[in-house]
């Protein structure tokens, strides 16, 4: 064998050495845990953020600002929902409806025994209904007619009273997600 051959096998053998030593250090590396591609780990991140999503439904309104307390902390929280299906983030607990925000407008929940309650749990996807506002209530009850059930809840502020109409509409909704291309794995719980 000539200077040229061995030169060529030591190339080789250098270069076999070289994939076998990175083929091992991926090997490892999967071992522990780590992410192996950026895909993967971007996919893990989107299921994270769903997984602790409260799903709302606003019908005839273009925008509103719910503002919730949560009864267990006392800690206030907006969330801001527009025409059609919203998911927002909402921390884990009990949360009460003490206001909301419309068309420049504010309103606060009336001193009454009814009011709007609804759960997030940890890890869990809620939806917390399908809201229809009107002033000083509903002019029709035609967007109700399909929900499984719904509730009246009173609100007034220094132009007036508004009604706030929570329903259950969780089946036309879980539909509409499922539809979404990016939403097909988001399963919803009932949350009031």
């Amino acid at each position: 064998m000539g200077h040229n051959g061995r030169m060529k096998s030591l190339s080789f053998s250098i270069i076999y050495a070289l994939l076998a030593l990175s083929s091992c250090a991926t090997l490892r590396q999967t071992e522990t845990g780590a992410p192996v591609t950026p895909a993967v780990q971007s996919e893990n991140k989107t299921r994270e953020n769903l997984a602790t999503k409260s799903v709302w439904e606003l019908i005839g309104s273009e925008k509103v600002t719910l503002h919730l307390k949560n009864l267990d902390k006392g800690t206030n929280h907006s969330v801001f929902i527009e025409r059609g299906i919203s998911l927002r983030d909402v921390p884990a607990g009990d949360w009460e409806l003490i206001g909301f925000e419309e068309n420049g407008k504010s309103f606060k929940s009336m001193n009454t025994s009814k009011k709007y309650v609804f759960t997030m749990k940890s890890k869990k996807n809620s939806y917390g209904g399908s809201i229809v506002t009107g002033c000083p209530k509903l002019k029709s009850l035609k967007p109700l007619m399909n929900m499984k059930f719904f509730n009246r809840y009173p609100f007034s502020s220094a132009t007036g009273l508004c009604e706030l109409v929570v329903g259950d509409n969780l089946k036309s909704v879980q539909a509409d997600i499922r539809k979404s291309h990016k939403n097909k794995n988001l399963n919803l719980i009932l949350g009031f």
